[in-house]
Formats: C-alpha cells, structure tokens, sequence
C-alpha cells in the first residue's frame, strides 16, 4: 500500500490480521485498505512526540484487553485455523 506522508508528519501504523478489525475495531475493510483513527482513539492520546514503544506498549495492551472481552465466532476460528498457514495467521485465543 503506498501512501503520502506530509513533511513533518508522524505516521504511525497497525498491521490487523482477518477477524482483527472486525472484532477490534468493530467495522470492516477491504484487503490492504487503510483506516485513520483519531489522535485520540480509544482514549490513547498519541501525538507526535509519542516515542514508538510508547505508542506500541500502549496500542498492544488496549488490543490485548478488548480481544479478552470479546466472544470469536467459533466458525471463522476453525475457518481462520485452516487458511492461516497458507496466508499468515488468525486471531489468537
């Protein structure tokens, strides 16, 4: 996916696996689509001085708990468990 980042831009990035942004983020995308989420998503607050592993720490335990709370569709688990060998993966337990 190619993109333009203006001069003195931060871009700041989260590569989602299938089920991921349906679950997570509750919406869908299409294959190599991108969204823009708020500086302020899910109470985040990141800006341009967000140290990288600031901004990983932060967004991998947010993820980390909303995917505890979440109830998978044991359907797209076995389904996600057969083709993920062959394409990269599925969401964690």
């Amino acid at each position: 996916m190619e993109i333009s980042i203006p001069d003195q831009a931060v871009f700041l990035g989260v590569r989602f696996k299938l089920l991921a942004v349906e679950y997570l983020l509750r919406t869908r995308l299409s294959t190599n689509s991108s969204l823009k989420l708020s500086l302020d998503f899910e109470s985040l607050e990141l800006n341009a001085h967000t140290p990288l592993a600031s901004f990983a720490d932060a967004i991998s335990a947010l993820l980390q708990q909303q995917l505890r709370s979440q109830i998978i569709d044991p359907r797209k688990r076995n389904l996600l468990a057969l083709i993920g060998p062959m394409q990269g993966g599925y969401l964690g337990s």
